[in-house]
């Protein structure tokens, strides 16, 4: 007599996706055969056996991490990302070397007086930067009997602001002067040949340091420092709106609370700026 291996008040403990029975025909021929049919498990069901575990719920990002990644990490990689902008764009649209180890070689000549020539050695590939910029300057620092004395040449890339002359065998110079306090200035010539700038002054006041700083046009720098602040409220925005499309308004709050932040120290850094004047 056939019976049913489950009463009713079990079956109920079982949804309608349970398979039915699976019954063993003939096991004592030693032939095992399974029969019945296996239901699969609904497809909507995003995971689980019968819609019993939800992954979805178990791996959810935590709220409060969502608010501090937008409070804290974002500002952190803006800040970066900004940084990084700012020290390209100064290495690339400006260049700056200097010496301050000069040694002194044979003198030189101008309209029947000598002069002591000292040279300082600059960077490998010097002479293809300088005089290659919209702005470039050289300034060359000395000590005469504790008293300090300055003086430069500047110019562009079209040619130096200084005049030219040559010496005593017609090799050619910027022509500058020496500028201390209170004395009147004395004549000082310098001239770049390859990497080494030549620096050549009154006998006895050496001089013992050189500076050359080149500065392309501003164009450059000016776009990427207009860029960089862009950053800022694009990111913020941008974050907002997308942490409200995605459900995510934790990180959403996080960011707006960051922006606030970062208006309000703005804010106060412009009115601190102001009381000072």
């Amino acid at each position: 007599m056939e019976e049913d291996w489950w009463n009713a008040e079990s079956s109920q403990k079982f949804s309608s996706d349970t398979p039915p029975a699976i019954v063993i025909v003939d096991a004592q021929k030693g032939s095992n055969i399974l029969s019945g049919d296996v239901n699969m498990v609904s497809e909507s069901l995003q995971s689980g056996v019968w819609n019993q575990i939800d992954h979805d719920k178990n791996s959810k990002f935590p709220s409060w991490a969502w608010f501090l990644t937008g409070l804290i990490l974002v500002p952190i990689i803006l800040l970066l990302t900004t940084s990084i902008l700012m020290v390209f764009a100064d290495s690339s649209f400006n260049n700056e070397y200097y010496s301050n180890y000069p040694k002194q070689v044979d003198d030189v000549t101008f309209n029947g007086k000598i002069f002591e020539v000292h040279t300082f050695s600059m960077t490998t590939g010097f002479e293809d930067i300088f005089a290659t910029h919209s702005y470039w300057d050289i300034a060359i620092e000395g000590e005469h009997n504790g008293e300090y004395w300055n003086s430069y040449i500047s110019g562009n890339y079209n040619a130096p602001h200084q005049l030219t002359t040559t010496d005593s065998i017609d090799n050619e110079w910027y022509e500058s002067f020496v500028y201390k306090q209170n004395q009147d200035n004395q004549s000082l010539y310098v001239k770049v040949i390859v990497d080494d700038i030549y620096v050549a002054t009154k006998p006895g006041e050496p001089p013992n340091f050189v500076n050359y700083w080149g500065e392309s046009t501003q164009t450059g720098t000016e776009l990427i420092s207009f860029v960089t602040c862009l950053i800022w409220p694009i990111v913020i925005i941008g974050g907002s709106i997308w942490g409200f499309a995605t459900n995510r308004k934790p990180f959403t709050y996080g960011i707006i609370t960051m922006g606030a932040l970062v208006f309000l120290a703005f804010l106060f850094l412009i009115l601190a700026l102001l009381a000072t004047f």
